[in-house]
């Protein structure tokens, strides 16, 4: 048993520095509230016990000088009417407690959930905090599981049931001590009672209900992965009858997820049976004790009353204790995990709190002499590539599958960084701490862009709040993208819901949205990533046209494509191959050429 304490104390503290400053003062508040209310509990219990006497007998009144005193104060006419008003004050006083109780139990579960809520954010930015290669190499149900689950369990089950533990322990801890001096044989037939029976069932339920929280630690996220992958596999499951595959998948997971809570309920539910039983079995065990003993009746129901009273409180509080303890070792995993995003978060270097200037493009921008390779493929390296985008110009890149081309256009992004060379612009060096100010030049259109589930307004303003948009540029952005015209023929013009991942709209559409998107921000520099590979020739050509037209407007664009027509809009064109620049060319050059380019 002191390894088991040293090792509640342990995850006790570890809870304490997973909190912050704030939340911790707002825990200790929660600690002066339970507190008071222990005093409270124990205070209306031992209220009752007078009570009982004065039940029992009346005469009492008279012969206590204290309450004789209050009979006659109050002008009493009977001894009944004294016992009337003495029950209706004790009501009170247990209506009085239970609304403070109330109210605590209240500004507790506020403060947990509270603290649920500032774990998620700190989650969710973290996950923004992270390296682009952690992004990429994680599956996307652990930070799922990490920001929405997470927090949760450890706010109800780990933060509260400590609370549970510290406030039930307290008020347990003053009844048995005021039981102890009110009469030492109660106390002694609860404790022979209790002592050897909890510590049985909660050896028996801690090994498993640890299980159950390690299972659970590594079931939610495969039930999740499982889940989202079935929902975005829809067309390729109803096309090859693969239905039963997905649901099949989830569903076995699922199945032994929930078979692991209905015996962590089952295990939680024990203790309040046996504590049933215990408190009949100690009420037989005064019963057949005073009758070996005494023959007084009012002292037998006085000690059953002592026994009741004590055993009213005191059950529950075991009870509590006993669930909150389980609860806390089943979901300790919670706190290895946080722990872990707090060491992560903690590596992020601050953000400086005084950001750098706008950055200005007037001239150029170069990739001089920039490499990089990737730790877990050594076979490729990106080797001292070199090439210019003048300010107006639009150039293209253009290579096999597998040449280079996304680890440049994630370089240029920031979301990897050269491992020797630069980028230069107007000649100047970019320096870790431009990294904002550099993407707020750019607007970037992928092949597959990101299309939330809302309205074109929305996506266009991609991240801006409903109030904040600005009606004159959205309307700019979608005239030059080439959507006006189609969104004029909408009932609900730029309010109309596009679905999620755009599924009412075509790939063109889908595409010109993103060019939108990037036009409504005033990108001076746009980055075109295989944004034509997916789309019919047709919309191909609307693309391109559309690409052309922005060139007009003194923008520079990066065309990365493998379809040589896609590339006609540009004065100069660089071939990639195998991590280096292999030449450059006019588009007239390359026309009769085949490449097959890609990522």
């Amino acid at each position: 048993m002191a390894i088991q304490k040293i090792k509640i104390i342990g995850i006790l503290l570890r809870i304490y520095r997973v909190l912050t400053p704030g939340q911790r003062q707002k825990a200790l508040l929660n600690a002066g509230l339970v507190l008071g209310n222990a005093f409270l509990e124990v205070f209306s219990l031992a209220a009752a016990l007078p009570l009982l006497a004065l039940l029992l007998d009346s005469s009492v009144i008279r012969a206590n000088p204290h309450l004789n005193r209050a009979f006659l104060f109050f002008g009493f006419g009977s001894e009944s009417g004294f016992v009337i008003a003495a029950a209706l004050l004790l009501l009170l006083l247990f209506i009085l407690k239970n609304g403070i109780g109330v109210f605590i139990h209240y500004y507790q579960s506020r403060f947990a959930y509270g603290v649920s809520s500032e774990l998620s954010e700190q989650a969710f930015g973290e996950y923004y905090a992270r390296e682009y290669t952690r992004i990429t190499d994680t599956n996307s149900s652990l930070p799922t599981r990490d920001i929405i689950f997470i927090p949760t369990e450890f706010s109800i089950y780990v933060l509260l049931a400590a609370i549970t533990l510290f406030s039930e322990g307290f008020i347990l801890l003053l009844i048995c001590a005021g039981i102890a001096l009110y009469d030492p044989r109660v106390f002694l037939l609860l404790t022979v009672l209790l002592s050897p029976a909890l510590f049985l069932v909660y050896r028996f339920k801690r090994t498993r209900l640890e299980r159950i929280g390690r299972q659970s630690e590594e079931l939610k996220p495969l039930s999740v992965k499982y889940l989202f992958q079935g929902i975005y596999a829809y067309i390729d499951a109803k096309l090859y009858a693969r239905e039963r595959y997905f649901q099949q998948r989830f569903s076995s997971v699922q199945r032994e997820l929930n078979r692991s809570f209905a015996l962590f309920n089952t295990l939680n539910a024990l203790p309040a049976r046996l504590l049933e039983t215990i408190a009949l079995l100690g009420m037989v065990s005064i019963v057949l004790y005073s009758l070996a003993v005494s023959d007084d009746r009012q002292e037998v129901i006085l000690l059953l009353g002592v026994f009741g009273a004590g055993a009213y409180r005191v059950m529950p509080s075991i009870n509590r204790i006993l669930v909150a303890l389980v609860n806390i070792k089943t979901f300790n995993y919670t706190l290895d995990i946080l722990e872990e995003s707090q060491r992560a978060s903690s590596q992020v270097p601050p953000e400086n709190p005084h950001p750098a200037a706008p950055l200005r493009f007037e001239k150029f921008i170069a990739l001089h002499n920039v490499s990089f390779s990737y730790s877990d493929n050594p076979s490729f390296r990106l080797n001292r590539v070199n090439f210019m985008l003048k300010k107006g110009e639009t150039v293209g890149l253009i290579g096999k599958s597998g040449s280079g081309k996304t680890t440049i256009i994630n370089i240029m992004l920031r979301f990897l960084r050269e491992q020797s060379g630069e980028i230069l612009l107007d000649g100047r060096p970019l320096r870790p701490g431009d990294t904002t100010a550099w993407r707020s030049l750019i607007g970037y259109v992928k092949q597959a862009p990101f299309i939330l589930d809302g309205s074109i307004k929305e996506n266009v303003a991609f991240g801006e709040m409903p109030g904040g948009i600005d009606a004159e540029r959205l309307a700019l952005a979608l005239e030059q993208a080439g959507l006006k015209d189609w969104i004029a023929a909408l009932p609900q013009g730029v309010e109309t819901q596009i679905g999620e991942q755009g599924a009412k709209l075509s790939g063109g559409q889908r595409q010109r949205i993103a060019i939108a998107r990037a036009l409504y921000r005033n990108s001076e520099i746009l980055i075109f990533d295989e944004a034509t590979s997916e789309l019919d020739r047709e919309t191909e050509r609307e693309i391109v046209s559309a690409i052309e037209s922005l060139s007009g407007q003194k923008k520079t664009i990066l065309l990365v494509a493998h379809r040589v027509t896609t590339l006609k809009p540009c004065q100069r064109i660089y071939e990639l191959k195998d991590g280096e620049i292999a030449g450059f060319y006019q588009y007239a050059d390359l026309r009769e050429r085949e490449f097959e380019g890609g990522k």
